[in-house]
Protein backbone atom coordinates (compact mmCIF):
# COMPACT_ATOMS: atom_id res chain seq x y z
CA UNK A 1 0.00 0.00 0.00
CA UNK A 2 1.52 2.92 -0.97
CA UNK A 3 1.57 5.95 1.82
CA UNK A 4 2.51 9.73 0.72
CA UNK A 5 5.41 11.33 2.25
CA UNK A 6 2.64 13.93 4.64
CA UNK A 7 1.04 11.02 5.34
CA UNK A 8 4.07 9.40 6.74
CA UNK A 9 5.21 12.31 8.37
CA UNK A 10 2.04 12.55 10.23
CA UNK A 11 2.03 9.09 11.16
CA UNK A 12 5.38 9.82 13.42
CA UNK A 13 4.47 13.51 14.45
CA UNK A 14 6.70 15.55 12.12
CA UNK A 15 6.55 19.20 11.09
CA UNK A 16 7.56 18.72 7.36
CA UNK A 17 5.63 20.27 4.15
CA UNK A 18 6.20 18.64 1.26
CA UNK A 19 3.29 20.20 -0.38
CA UNK A 20 4.35 23.72 -0.99
CA UNK A 21 7.39 23.08 -3.24
CA UNK A 22 7.13 20.67 -6.20
CA UNK A 23 9.24 17.66 -6.34
CA UNK A 24 10.26 17.36 -2.38
CA UNK A 25 8.32 14.68 -1.41
CA UNK A 26 10.61 11.83 -0.25
CA UNK A 27 10.49 9.67 -3.01
CA UNK A 28 11.96 12.21 -5.60
CA UNK A 29 15.33 12.66 -3.40
CA UNK A 30 15.66 8.95 -2.90
CA UNK A 31 15.34 8.10 -6.75
CA UNK A 32 17.40 10.89 -8.06
CA UNK A 33 20.23 9.27 -4.98
CA UNK A 34 19.75 6.00 -6.42
CA UNK A 35 19.85 6.59 -9.92
CA UNK A 36 23.21 8.72 -9.09
CA UNK A 37 24.63 5.96 -7.42
CA UNK A 38 23.81 3.16 -9.91
CA UNK A 39 25.52 5.08 -12.66
CA UNK A 40 28.62 5.43 -11.21
CA UNK A 41 28.66 1.62 -10.23
CA UNK A 42 27.32 0.90 -13.69
CA UNK A 43 29.56 3.12 -15.64
CA UNK A 44 32.55 4.15 -14.13
CA UNK A 45 36.13 3.31 -16.02
CA UNK A 46 37.57 0.46 -15.68
CA UNK A 47 41.17 1.41 -14.15
CA UNK A 48 43.19 -1.38 -15.60
CA UNK A 49 42.04 -0.53 -19.08
CA UNK A 50 42.68 3.08 -18.27
CA UNK A 51 46.26 1.68 -17.06
CA UNK A 52 46.74 -0.44 -20.54
CA UNK A 53 46.16 2.25 -22.47
CA UNK A 54 48.54 4.95 -20.56
CA UNK A 55 51.18 1.81 -20.53
CA UNK A 56 50.73 1.06 -23.94
CA UNK A 57 51.32 4.62 -24.84
CA UNK A 58 54.13 4.85 -22.83
CA UNK A 59 55.82 1.93 -24.34
CA UNK A 60 55.16 3.03 -28.23
CA UNK A 61 56.67 6.56 -27.55
CA UNK A 62 60.01 4.36 -25.86
CA UNK A 63 60.45 2.46 -28.97
CA UNK A 64 60.38 4.99 -31.23
CA UNK A 65 62.86 6.62 -29.22
CA UNK A 66 64.71 3.82 -29.53
CA UNK A 67 64.16 3.42 -33.01
CA UNK A 68 65.75 7.00 -33.79
CA UNK A 69 68.50 6.53 -31.70
CA UNK A 70 69.83 3.51 -33.19
CA UNK A 71 69.75 4.98 -37.02
CA UNK A 72 73.44 4.24 -38.57
CA UNK A 73 74.38 8.45 -38.95
CA UNK A 74 77.65 8.19 -41.81
CA UNK A 75 79.86 10.63 -40.04
CA UNK A 76 80.42 13.77 -42.58
CA UNK A 77 77.37 12.54 -44.24
CA UNK A 78 73.99 14.02 -45.30
CA UNK A 79 72.75 12.27 -42.18
CA UNK A 80 75.66 13.86 -40.20
CA UNK A 81 74.32 17.79 -40.69
CA UNK A 82 70.67 16.43 -39.76
CA UNK A 83 71.93 15.32 -36.82
CA UNK A 84 73.94 18.38 -35.83
CA UNK A 85 70.06 20.26 -37.11
CA UNK A 86 68.14 17.98 -34.73
CA UNK A 87 70.37 19.06 -31.94
CA UNK A 88 70.02 22.46 -32.11
CA UNK A 89 66.08 21.51 -32.47
CA UNK A 90 65.78 19.32 -29.32
CA UNK A 91 68.15 22.37 -27.32
CA UNK A 92 65.47 24.84 -28.69
CA UNK A 93 62.67 22.49 -27.22
CA UNK A 94 63.74 22.04 -24.62
CA UNK A 95 64.42 25.70 -23.87
CA UNK A 96 60.57 26.24 -24.63
CA UNK A 97 59.78 23.19 -22.42
CA UNK A 98 60.83 25.50 -19.29
CA UNK A 99 59.44 28.69 -20.16
CA UNK A 100 56.65 27.03 -20.89
CA UNK A 101 56.13 25.47 -17.48
CA UNK A 102 57.17 28.52 -15.83
CA UNK A 103 54.49 30.51 -17.52
CA UNK A 104 51.73 27.84 -17.71
CA UNK A 105 49.33 29.66 -15.70
CA UNK A 106 49.50 32.28 -18.40
CA UNK A 107 47.67 30.08 -21.74
CA UNK A 108 45.70 31.50 -24.72
CA UNK A 109 41.90 30.42 -25.09
CA UNK A 110 42.36 26.96 -27.14
CA UNK A 111 40.36 25.59 -29.63
CA UNK A 112 37.67 24.07 -28.28
CA UNK A 113 36.43 20.51 -29.07
CA UNK A 114 32.53 19.23 -28.52
CA UNK A 115 32.79 17.82 -25.44
CA UNK A 116 34.77 20.44 -24.21
CA UNK A 117 32.22 23.11 -25.65
CA UNK A 118 29.63 21.32 -23.50
CA UNK A 119 31.29 21.59 -20.34
CA UNK A 120 32.11 24.81 -20.68
CA UNK A 121 28.92 25.59 -20.80
CA UNK A 122 27.99 23.43 -17.95
CA UNK A 123 30.02 25.17 -15.50
CA UNK A 124 29.35 28.53 -16.91
CA UNK A 125 25.77 27.99 -16.18
CA UNK A 126 26.16 26.71 -13.00
CA UNK A 127 28.31 30.06 -12.27
CA UNK A 128 26.02 32.18 -13.42
CA UNK A 129 23.18 30.78 -11.69
CA UNK A 130 25.38 30.21 -8.29
CA UNK A 131 26.17 33.86 -8.59
CA UNK A 132 22.62 35.26 -8.54
CA UNK A 133 21.37 32.56 -5.91
CA UNK A 134 23.62 34.47 -3.39
CA UNK A 135 22.60 37.68 -4.89
CA UNK A 136 19.28 36.97 -4.52
CA UNK A 137 19.28 35.45 -1.13
CA UNK A 138 22.27 37.05 1.03
CA UNK A 139 20.49 40.46 1.07
CA UNK A 140 17.63 38.93 2.73
CA UNK A 141 19.87 37.08 5.34
CA UNK A 142 21.30 40.91 6.40
CA UNK A 143 17.97 42.34 6.47
CA UNK A 144 16.82 39.63 9.20
CA UNK A 145 19.94 39.56 10.74
CA UNK A 146 19.36 43.40 11.10
CA UNK A 147 16.28 42.53 12.95
CA UNK A 148 18.20 41.10 15.35
CA UNK A 149 19.05 37.26 15.72
CA UNK A 150 16.50 36.10 17.73
CA UNK A 151 13.78 37.71 15.97
CA UNK A 152 14.84 36.01 13.04
CA UNK A 153 14.95 32.66 14.38
CA UNK A 154 11.80 32.55 15.76
CA UNK A 155 9.64 34.83 14.16
CA UNK A 156 11.20 35.39 10.76
CA UNK A 157 13.14 32.63 9.07
CA UNK A 158 10.53 30.05 8.03
CA UNK A 159 8.25 32.50 6.84
CA UNK A 160 10.79 33.61 4.59
CA UNK A 161 9.85 30.47 2.31
CA UNK A 162 7.31 31.93 0.91
CA UNK A 163 8.97 34.40 -0.13
CA UNK A 164 12.01 35.25 -2.80
CA UNK A 165 14.02 33.56 -0.65
CA UNK A 166 12.03 30.44 -0.43
CA UNK A 167 12.08 30.38 -4.34
CA UNK A 168 15.62 30.38 -4.42
CA UNK A 169 16.09 28.10 -2.06
CA UNK A 170 13.88 25.81 -4.17
CA UNK A 171 15.95 26.53 -7.05
CA UNK A 172 19.21 25.69 -5.29
CA UNK A 173 17.81 22.42 -4.38
CA UNK A 174 17.01 21.37 -7.81
CA UNK A 175 20.71 22.61 -8.67
CA UNK A 176 21.71 19.87 -6.29
CA UNK A 177 20.51 16.93 -8.48
CA UNK A 178 21.84 18.81 -12.02
CA UNK A 179 25.32 18.94 -10.26
CA UNK A 180 25.55 14.97 -10.72
CA UNK A 181 26.50 15.85 -13.92
CA UNK A 182 30.14 16.64 -12.91
CA UNK A 183 30.89 12.87 -11.27
CA UNK A 184 29.27 11.92 -15.49
CA UNK A 185 32.16 14.20 -16.67
CA UNK A 186 34.95 12.98 -14.45
CA UNK A 187 33.57 9.60 -15.68
CA UNK A 188 33.10 10.64 -19.41
CA UNK A 189 37.23 12.09 -18.80
CA UNK A 190 37.93 8.37 -18.06
CA UNK A 191 38.41 9.17 -14.22
CA UNK A 192 37.18 7.62 -11.24
CA UNK A 193 35.14 9.49 -9.07
CA UNK A 194 36.64 10.07 -5.54
CA UNK A 195 34.90 9.06 -2.85
CA UNK A 196 34.65 12.87 -1.86
CA UNK A 197 32.83 13.56 -4.86
CA UNK A 198 30.22 11.15 -4.68
CA UNK A 199 29.36 11.97 -0.50
CA UNK A 200 29.58 15.47 -1.26
CA UNK A 201 26.55 15.42 -4.10
CA UNK A 202 24.57 12.70 -1.65
CA UNK A 203 24.46 14.58 0.70
CA UNK A 204 23.79 18.34 -0.88
CA UNK A 205 20.78 16.52 -2.12
CA UNK A 206 19.56 15.30 1.38
CA UNK A 207 20.71 18.19 3.09
CA UNK A 208 19.15 20.74 0.95
CA UNK A 209 16.03 18.80 1.33
CA UNK A 210 15.46 18.62 4.57
CA UNK A 211 15.59 22.36 4.50
CA UNK A 212 12.79 22.83 2.13
CA UNK A 213 10.74 19.88 4.25
CA UNK A 214 11.54 21.47 7.40
CA UNK A 215 11.58 25.34 6.52
CA UNK A 216 14.35 25.30 8.31
CA UNK A 217 15.49 28.64 10.17
CA UNK A 218 19.73 27.81 9.47
CA UNK A 219 18.65 27.31 5.91
CA UNK A 220 20.41 30.63 4.95
CA UNK A 221 24.15 29.47 6.29
CA UNK A 222 24.04 26.54 3.82
CA UNK A 223 22.11 28.02 0.77
CA UNK A 224 24.25 31.44 1.32
CA UNK A 225 27.99 30.40 2.14
CA UNK A 226 27.57 27.66 -0.51
CA UNK A 227 26.69 29.79 -3.31
CA UNK A 228 29.26 32.29 -2.49
CA UNK A 229 31.98 29.05 -2.65
CA UNK A 230 30.20 27.85 -5.76
CA UNK A 231 30.27 31.13 -7.91
CA UNK A 232 33.80 31.41 -7.78
CA UNK A 233 34.50 27.29 -8.03
CA UNK A 234 32.61 26.87 -11.16
CA UNK A 235 34.16 29.90 -12.40
CA UNK A 236 37.38 28.64 -12.01
CA UNK A 237 36.33 25.34 -13.88
CA UNK A 238 34.65 27.33 -16.64
CA UNK A 239 37.99 28.94 -17.51
CA UNK A 240 40.12 26.31 -17.29
CA UNK A 241 38.38 24.72 -20.24
CA UNK A 242 39.01 27.58 -22.27
CA UNK A 243 42.28 26.96 -21.85
CA UNK A 244 43.87 29.59 -18.59
CA UNK A 245 44.81 28.03 -15.16
CA UNK A 246 44.57 30.96 -12.93
CA UNK A 247 46.59 30.28 -9.60
CA UNK A 248 44.21 30.43 -6.85
CA UNK A 249 42.71 26.85 -7.44
CA UNK A 250 44.18 25.94 -3.64
CA UNK A 251 41.99 28.79 -2.34
CA UNK A 252 38.69 27.45 -3.14
CA UNK A 253 39.77 24.55 -1.68
CA UNK A 254 40.77 26.70 1.47
CA UNK A 255 37.06 28.97 1.23
CA UNK A 256 35.51 25.30 0.85
CA UNK A 257 36.98 24.41 4.13
CA UNK A 258 36.45 27.63 5.86
CA UNK A 259 32.53 27.62 4.80
CA UNK A 260 32.01 24.49 6.92
CA UNK A 261 34.00 26.07 10.35
CA UNK A 262 32.18 28.99 9.63
CA UNK A 263 28.48 27.54 9.01
CA UNK A 264 28.92 24.33 11.77
CA UNK A 265 29.88 27.59 14.58
CA UNK A 266 26.95 29.78 13.36
CA UNK A 267 24.45 26.36 13.50
CA UNK A 268 26.06 25.25 17.22
CA UNK A 269 25.72 28.69 18.67
CA UNK A 270 22.00 28.72 16.98
CA UNK A 271 21.38 26.06 18.48
CA UNK A 272 22.50 26.12 21.78
CA UNK A 273 21.10 30.13 22.26
CA UNK A 274 17.59 29.54 20.47
CA UNK A 275 16.55 25.99 21.09
CA UNK A 276 13.53 26.75 22.87
CA UNK A 277 11.59 28.77 20.15
CA UNK A 278 12.95 26.12 17.18
CA UNK A 279 11.16 22.89 15.97
CA UNK A 280 12.46 19.51 16.45
CA UNK A 281 12.71 18.85 12.88
CA UNK A 282 14.56 22.65 12.45
CA UNK A 283 17.66 21.47 14.67
CA UNK A 284 17.43 17.77 13.30
CA UNK A 285 18.05 19.24 9.93
CA UNK A 286 20.83 21.67 11.24
CA UNK A 287 22.14 18.91 12.81
CA UNK A 288 22.39 16.70 9.87
CA UNK A 289 24.24 19.61 8.22
CA UNK A 290 26.92 19.68 11.39
CA UNK A 291 27.74 16.38 10.77
CA UNK A 292 27.53 15.94 6.91
CA UNK A 293 29.79 19.24 7.13
CA UNK A 294 32.26 17.92 9.61
CA UNK A 295 32.76 14.74 7.46
CA UNK A 296 33.22 16.86 4.28
CA UNK A 297 35.76 18.93 6.26
CA UNK A 298 38.07 16.15 7.11
CA UNK A 299 37.76 14.69 3.33
CA UNK A 300 38.60 18.34 1.85
CA UNK A 301 41.67 18.34 4.40
CA UNK A 302 43.33 15.10 3.14
CA UNK A 303 42.32 16.26 -0.52
CA UNK A 304 43.97 19.10 -0.12
CA UNK A 305 46.70 17.52 1.53
CA UNK A 306 47.48 15.09 -0.89
CA UNK A 307 46.71 17.26 -4.08
CA UNK A 308 48.49 20.71 -2.71
CA UNK A 309 51.34 19.69 -0.22
CA UNK A 310 53.16 17.49 -1.80
CA UNK A 311 53.44 19.33 -4.74
CA UNK A 312 55.15 22.15 -3.26
CA UNK A 313 57.97 19.53 -1.16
Amino acid sequence: MYVSSQELASRFSLKLDFGYFPLTTLRYPLIGIIFYILTIVLFKPNQKDVNTISTTSQADVKKTTTLNNNKTITPGGENDNSTKTNSKNNANKNTNAVTNKKDESIKTCKELSTSDTLMFFHNAILCIFSLLCFVNTAPIAKRLWNNGWETAVCQQWSLEYSNVYGFWSYLFYLSKFYEFVDTWIVMFKGRKPIFLQTFHHVGAVVGMWLCLASKSTGGYIFVVENSFIHTIMYFYYAVSILGYKPKFKYIITVLQMVQFVVGNSIAVLQICIYRSCMTWEDKATILYHIIYTTILLVLFRKFYKDAYKKKNV
